[in-house]
């Protein structure tokens, strides 16, 4: 690799580890020193707690709900999320299922709201130290579907474009990849708020000429659901930005060879390596909230900067990030 080319990024999809480090910076505890590529699924992001296991209790939520939710009911359909920095996040701790009572053990003290994936249906619940907090939720049956045709800023359509429908409170409704005619399916919402995320790089981002960022990239929609009926939500792929940045240590020395996060408000992310001048660049990022952070062997806060993309913004440099621990 020639010293003045960044190194090329990998994304790192649903679940990765840069997630898991992207809610230790919220927590102010240290991030894992490495990650990996996780799955390009396209199914709810997961974030692993990192608070003391000494101050955990359980939440046990017992759901009312008709036949035919239960018939495709699992552990994942009901969820546990956490507000981080304004954005609603799942925590990555699975619930025990026991005939109609879910069971999450194991759960930092705090603030929390139970969700029942994809049905709009949410309350809060506070866990306390060593206790048992108790709920109950009803499920309804989704009768509606939302339907669309996702095309790139020119008109095309491209087959195997991944799509995820989400609810208002963070959870994953289903998720699918658009067929030849670039139109996508998901059925089973019910009446209330949506938001649709396609993603041109599902199951394309390893790819060596990287040719899926001429279609766009993650783009998304907000939509309403009816009752019952078709809701059509066509949606145009928005170009990528290619934003680039830096790393120093303390004495403003380029730190090479250095691990780089740059995660969204969304929870997903990328990773790449510093050159020998300590610079880094991702290409295909897309509109919105952004962090960047580095890891380090030793303990302490991650180093972190932020920066705000907008809409068709073609380049864009993020503040220089000064890793005091070096």
């Amino acid at each position: 690799m020639h010293p003045d080319t960044p190194a090329r990024h990998t994304r790192a999809r649903r679940g990765a580890a840069a997630l898991v480090i992207a809610l230790a910076l919220a927590a102010g505890a240290a991030a894992p020193a490495q990650a990996a590529p996780a799955t390009t699924e396209a199914t709810t992001t997961v974030v692993t707690a990192t608070a003391k296991r000494v101050t955990t209790g359980k939440i046990k939520v017992t759901i009312k709900a008709p036949k035919a939710w239960w018939s495709t009911a699992n552990v994942e359909s009901v969820m546990l999320m956490t507000v981080v920095d304004g954005v609603t996040y799942p925590v990555g701790i699975t619930a025990k299922q026991r005939g109609k009572v879910f069971t999450f053990s194991g759960v930092p003290a705090g603030k929390y709201s139970v969700a029942i994936s994809g049905l709009n249906t949410a309350k809060r619940i506070t866990v306390s130290k060593g206790r048992t907090s108790a709920v109950a939720l009803t499920a309804r049956t989704g009768k509606a579907t939302i339907s669309g045709v996702v095309r790139d800023r020119h008109g095309k359509v491209y087959e195997g474009v991944g799509v995820v429908v989400r609810d208002a409170n963070g959870t994953d409704l289903g998720a699918t990849s658009t067929d030849e005619r670039g139109r996508y399916t998901i059925r089973g919402a019910v009446r209330g708020s949506y938001v649709v995320l396609a993603d041109p790089a599902d199951g394309n981002e390893h790819a060596p000429d990287l040719s899926w960022q001429k279609r766009g990239v993650l783009t998304k929609k907000r939509v309403t659901s009816r009752t019952t009926g078709t809701t059509t939500a066509n949606i145009t792929l928005a170009r990528g930005t290619t934003v680039t940045g830096m790393v120093v240590d303390r004495t403003k020395r380029p730190l090479a060879g250095t691990t780089v996060y740059v995660v969204s408000a969304d929870g997903w992310g990328e990773y790449v390596e510093t050159d020998a001048d300590g610079r880094w660049q991702v290409t295909g990022l897309w509109a919105g909230r952004w962090w960047v952070f580095s890891t380090h062997e030793d303990a302490g806060d991650e180093p972190t900067v932020r920066f705000t993309l907008r809409r068709g913004q073609a380049k864009h440099r993020a503040p220089t990030l000064i890793d005091t621990r070096r």
